[in-house]
This record gives structure tokens, sequence and C-alpha cells, in this order.
């Protein structure tokens, strides 16, 4: 039994106490504890190393290996801590007494997991929140502690974040500072892989140059994505962490490498709408060979550590009869096996299964024929079926292939395409398909947990809890216990009891369905239609319950004052309410129009076009939701691109995503409640359908699908090409709840 341990007291703070010699990942967790107590407390602990003298209270940070008063502590037997217990990436936070001092040991079974105990205290026992959007400080005077003996380690080995589609949604144009907080955050949440995302292109470049294929230069943004490549793998590595390259060479080819190459063997593919692509077949030697020099180029570049991304044709389907198809993809699971293993004896494979979501292109027997290709000790197959719902009739394939036929194979959070950032995601099947993986004998080869959604930094909700599920899938018994630990996390112990009943309103609406489908988003977000899709009136029923959050939220604004979580949530759920408003009030406005009953209409109409001002101004309050942040990011270095540029370039990606020939192809793709799209796009969007079906009513005359959908073009051309680029805030306003619930009030919704 230990008396209470002083972390900061009326005396001043513990030391902190490393090796003589302490490793560069137990330096930086010091520098972590001490930066966060101090800013909880106003009062930094001091670094100090084995030897030195010691006060009564001291925090010991490292490793016996490394901590010679650590290894002081195991041999005497007052704590157990070595590679083998834990085990893996497991860490140790305990308490212990000796000669009358007190001391708090952080330690792990490998070096980075030192780092993890660090952050688990700060979260666990100083109550700080690490969330993706923002962080909780909790402010006390005093740190104080009483027996601490805990000892985890990881349920699944390698805990994977980001995908490509992150770069293309969320991350185009981030700064050194800002895939550093990403870095940072992994560490936070106990991640030990990155995929790297960046520097494709350029890696292209130099294989084909080495293979005496053309290929165009690499743009400015294809060099700056480079330099980010490099700077985040050195980065992750400093923190202990893996680094998986982007996706990989898969066979595509280019008319420079068949001018080049003209006798290999190739095939055609086609995705979507657009022109087919050469395919090198995987049997023909130019296919090993290419992605040979590919890999070495990535190991070359950004000195990645072994784990190499390729996933299989998705999306599309190569040519021929279904034995021909399965050939082809068995022939492309062993040219794949022997080219990571020439590159490097002891690299790892690891694949996205997104393509096996296209069940014509890959049905059972094709994903089993690869599979058998493939040795059982190289690849990691991330499963991004494997959260889903069997509520929504969506089949988790691990099920269907009998757990991947003994693969190593991992659990993948995909919770949105490239613009579902609205409050959505169904925690009590993300619980549950984490408790079913951790129970079910047949999921012992389940060792990998992949965190990939398109978009990154919203609905910290959900993603809390994934990345808790993601350490320990049973570590969480039920949604209403992890709803008050979040509640004090991200509010503080003040204000947690009344805000998780603000989060109990959302786990019994935007938080209890599969929603991800395309669009499954506000409706003013999707260009105007006369179809009615099921689940807007499903989100129109969740006005009530919306409404009540809201009020709950306000109620605890004064406490909150200057909270950046707070304030971020109370956006979200006041845009959140109001999208499903107006979603109920257009649902009926078209009604009214079909029926030709001009008067509710045109009251209807009016109602809209307030509510979508009230969700314009509620955004305008916080900077991350402004388009003209991310093109200002544009013009800055390593990017340096031209503002107009810039604005035309990221402009497109909010709507078309590509170009007006393939206008309607991935049509909002990334949509979401940006300040400028809401102004300049969404709500002229609406104007325009109110506008036409007056026209309609007024000429008695049935309205057009065609008609309505064209009328939308001209406006997508102003906004991607004439829209102003505003100046975005460099911080949130004032008075956040106060301009929310004035917002409301204008528009005549405040619940």
């Amino acid at each position: 039994m230990t008396h209470n341990f002083s972390l900061v007291g009326k005396d001043g703070a513990a030391q902190i106490i490393l090796g003589k010699s302490p490793t560069q990942i137990e330096q930086h967790a010091a520098g972590e504890l001490s930066r966060y107590i101090g800013l909880i407390t106003g009062t930094k602990p001091k670094v100090a190393h084995a030897g030195e003298e010691i006060g009564s209270d001291a925090v010991v940070i490292g490793r016996p290996q490394t901590n010679e008063l650590l290894a002081e502590f195991v041999g005497e037997g007052l704590i157990h801590v070595s590679e083998d217990f834990p085990g893996l990436d497991g860490f140790l936070i305990k308490t212990i007494e000796r000669d009358e001092k007190r001391f708090l040991v952080l330690s792990g079974s490998a070096d980075r997991s030192t780092l993890y105990a660090v952050y688990d205290f700060l979260e666990r026992f100083c109550r700080i929140g690490f969330f993706w959007d923002h962080e909780y400080v909790p402010k006390e005077s005093e740190l104080a502690f009483g027996d601490i003996d805990i000892a985890q380690k990881p349920y699944f080995e390698f805990r994977q974040n980001l995908q490509a589609c992150v770069i293309g949604y969320s991350a185009m144009h981030w700064s050194k500072e800002e895939w550093q907080r990403e870095i940072d955050w992994m560490a936070k949440h106990k991640y030990n892989a990155l995929h790297l995302c960046l520097g494709g292109k350029v890696a292209r470049y130099e294989t084909f140059k080495s293979l005496d294929i053309k290929d165009d230069e690499p743009s400015q943004t294809d060099k700056a994505h480079a330099e980010m490549a490099k700077h985040n793998s050195e980065y992750a590595k400093s923190l202990g962490m893996d680094v998986v390259t982007p996706q990989v060479f898969c066979g595509a080819a280019t008319p420079a490498m068949k001018e080049r190459y003209p006798n290999a063997r190739y095939f055609d593919m086609q995705w979507f709408n657009y022109d087919p692509q050469p395919y090198i077949h995987p049997d023909d030697p130019l296919f090993k060979k290419v992605l040979i020099e590919w890999l070495k180029q990535y190991d070359n570049l950004y000195k990645t550590t072994g784990y190499y991304n390729v996933d299989p044709y998705a999306e599309s389907e190569p040519p021929g009869e279904p034995e021909e198809r399965a050939a082809i993809k068995a022939a492309f699971g062993k040219a794949v096996s022997e080219a990571v293993r020439t590159v490097n004896p002891n690299g790892k494979w690891v694949m996205s299964g997104w393509g096996f979501v296209e069940r014509d292109f890959w049905p059972i027997e094709h994903i089993k024929a690869m599979l058998d290709a493939i040795p059982d000790d190289i690849l990691i197959l991330n499963d991004l079926t494997s959260n889903y719902t069997t509520s929504a009739g969506i089949t988790r394939i691990y099920e269907e292939t009998d757990y991947y036929f003994g693969k190593v194979w991992g659990w993948a959070i995909f919770h949105c395409f490239g613009g579902n950032t609205h409050l959505h995601g169904d925690v009590h099947a993300l619980l549950e398909n984490a408790h079913r993986i951790a129970k079910e004998p047949k999921a012992k080869n389940c060792k990998a947990f992949y965190m990939t959604p398109e978009i990154v930094r919203h609905n910290s909700f959900y993603f809390d809890l994934a990345n808790k599920l993601g350490w320990n899938p049973t570590s969480i018994a039920d949604i209403k216990s992890y709803s008050a630990d979040y509640a004090e996390r991200r509010y503080g112990r003040k204000s947690a009891n009344i805000m998780t009943e603000c989060l109990e309103e959302l786990v019994n609406t935007v938080y209890s369905w599969y929603d991800m489908n395309d669009f499954h988003g506000p409706i003013y977000q999707l260009s105007p239609t006369l179809i009615d899709r099921p689940w807007w009136e499903k989100r129109a029923e969740f006005v009530p319950s919306l409404g009540r959050a809201l009020k709950i939220a306000l109620s605890v604004a004064d406490e909150q004052h200057g909270n950046k979580c707070y304030e971020r949530d109370l956006v979200d759920i006041a845009k959140e309410y109001a999208g499903c408003y107006v979603t109920k009030l257009i649902l009926e406005m078209k009604s009214a129009a079909l029926e030709k009953d001009e008067q509710r209409f045109e009251s209807t109409a009016d109602r809209v076009i307030k509510g979508l001002t009230a969700i314009e101004e509620t955004v305008s309050l916080l900077p991350e939701y402004y388009i003209s942040k991310e093109i200002e990011d544009a013009t800055k270095p390593p990017y340096s691109l031209d503002a107009k540029d810039a604005a035309v370039s990221i402009k497109t990606r909010y709507t078309i995503l590509i170009d007006f020939e393939h206008y309607d192809t991935l049509l909002d793709y990334a949509r979401r409640d940006m300040y400028e799209l809401l102004k300049f796009y969404y709500k002229p969007r609406v104007e325009w359908m109110i506008s036409y079906l007056r026209g309609c009513i007024k000429t008695c005359r049935e309205p057009v699908e065609q008609e309505l959908h064209d009328g939308c073009i001209p406006i997508a051309k102003q906004f991607i090409y004439e829209s102003p680029i505003l100046e975005a805030p460099k911080s949130s306003a004032a008075d956040v709840a106060g301009h929310v619930k004035n917002a409301l009030e204008q528009a005549r919704i405040m619940p």
C-alpha cells in the first residue's frame, strides 16, 4: 500500500527521471509528460537522470535496459516489466515506494510503448482528451494519485492509420506541422504503423526513368508530397512507428510503357465511364520487373520499413471468362509475393480488401484463388467490410471467406467516403463487431487494426471509440459507460454529466444507424432531384432528439467557454439539427410543388432558405469550415501554388471531383458543410430548384428531372471559376454559442 503520489503539489512538481543514456523516444516521452503537466497545472516537472539526487516523489520513465533506476526496481522485485511482460507493445503504469520515497513508473516492453504509457497516464488519470479535431486539457492546481498498477498489451499486433484517399479529401496541402500533429495523434492512440500515402508520383517517375520509360515530369505538388513523405517517414520512425509504402504499382500501364515494351502481355480494364486503361498481365515478366523497381524506389526515397501496400484490382475487372479472371488474380498474388520477397526477404505485403466489396468483380472463388497463391507469412489483408453491419444488408467478407482461409487479416474501420463528415456512424455495431472478433475462435488470425476513413478529423465520438477498441476490442463494455468517460475527457468533470445526456440523444439517432452510402448525408449537399430517398425521411425523424441535444449543449455554454472541443461539437450538433430540419422542409416543399399547392410551397421555400442561411452562419464560426484555409495553405511552401489555380482545383474536388466531361460520375462525392460551399454552391442550387418548381406551379406543368439537373451545371461552373476567395478566420468566433443560438432564432428553427 502506497501513500498518495504527488505529481504536482504545493511544494512544486515531482522530478522526471530518465536513464543516463535515454533513447530518443524516452526523451520525447519525458518532454511530453512535462509539457502536458505544465498545461494542466502551470508547473512543469523538471527532467533529471538516474544517479542524480531524487526528491520525495519522482516519475521514472524508460525500460530496465535504458534506465538504471528501473533495473534496480526490477532486481528488487518492485516491478515486473520486460520484452515478454506485458509483451508486444505493452506498457506498465505503477506506483511504488522505496526508501520512503514514492515513484510513478511509466515503462514499456518496447521503446515506443514507453511513450504509450505516458499518453495513457495523461488520458486515464489526468483526464486529458486526445481527439482527432482538438485536445481538451483540464486545469488543476495540484495532481495527486493513489495506488496505480496497470499492465496492458494490445490485442492487435499491427495498428495502422490512414489511406491514400485522405490526401485527396483531407490532406492535399497539409504543412509539415499538420502532418506532425497527425503522427503525434497516432502515437497518443498507440498506432504503430503509418500508411505513408504520399510520394507515389515521384516514385513512379524514378521507376520509369530507371526502366527507360518516358513519363511526365512530377508537378510542384507531386514534388511537395515527396518532400512531405520523407519528413513523415522520418518523424513516424522517430516515434517508433513502422512506415507502410503508398499504394504500389498493380499493373496499370501507360502508352509510353507499351511503346517501350511492345511485346509484353497486356489487357484492358475500365473504371466507371472513363476510357479503358491497359494493364500488364501479372504472368508477364514485365509486371514483376516494374513492381520490384517501384518497391526499391519507395525504400530508397522514403526509407520505409518493409511494409508494402499493393492492392489488387478494385472497382474494375480483368477481361475473359470466370476461369481466366480467376487465373489472372492468382497470378497477381504469386507475382506480388515474389516481388516483395525479392526486395525484402522479411517484407510484408499490406493489402486493402476494398476491391472485394464488388462481388461481381470478386466472387469468393476468385478471392480464394488469389489468396492460395500467397504464402501465409507475407500477407496482412485489411478487410474493409469487417465493420459493416448486417442490418444494412451488407455482409462481412471475412465471414464469407471462412476468415480469409487462414491468412492474417485486419479489422478495418471504413467509416466514411470522401464527403460523409456529417454526424454519423453506428456505435452499437462498432462495439458489437469488436466483441465478435475478440470472442470468435475462428478470428484468431485477425492480428491487425486499420483506421481507414477517406476523410479525417470529424465525428470524434465515433473515432475515439474505434481507437479504444483498436487497442483492446473488449475494453469497452457498453456505450453508456463509454459516453460518460468520453464526456469527462472532452468537456471536463463539471460538464460531464450534462453532456453525457447530450451524447445519449446523439447515440439514439445519428450514432445508431449505418448511413455510409452515397446519399445518406443532408439533402441540400446533393444536386436537387425529384426522386426521394427513404433515408431522408429517417433524417427528418431525428429533428426532435437533435433539438434536445442542442438545448442540452447550450445549457453549459458559459462553463465551456474557450473549449475548442465543445465549440466544434456545438457547431456540428447545430448544423446537423438544422440540416435534418431543412431536409424535412425540402421534402415538404417538393411535395407541395408536385401537388401544385402554391401557398404551402412558398411558405416552406422561405423557411428552407432561412434554414440554409442558419447553417451557413453556423459553420462560419470555425476556421476548419473554410475552403479558403486550404487555398491559403496551397500557396505556401512547399506547394507554392497560384491562389487562383489552387482555388479552381480545390473547388473542383468538392463539387464535380474530376472534370465536367464526366460531370455526373462522381458529382458531390466530396461534399461537406464548408462555408463557401453553402454560400456559393449548395444554397444557389436549392434556390434554383425553388425557382424552377415555382415556374412549374405557375405554368401548370410537371417538373422534369433532367431540366432540374441541367440547371445546376452553370452553378457548379460559377462556383469553381468565379466565386471569390474569402479570408478564413484565424480562430473561432468569440461567442460561438451565442452566434449559434442567434442564427437558429433568425431562421425560426431554434428548438
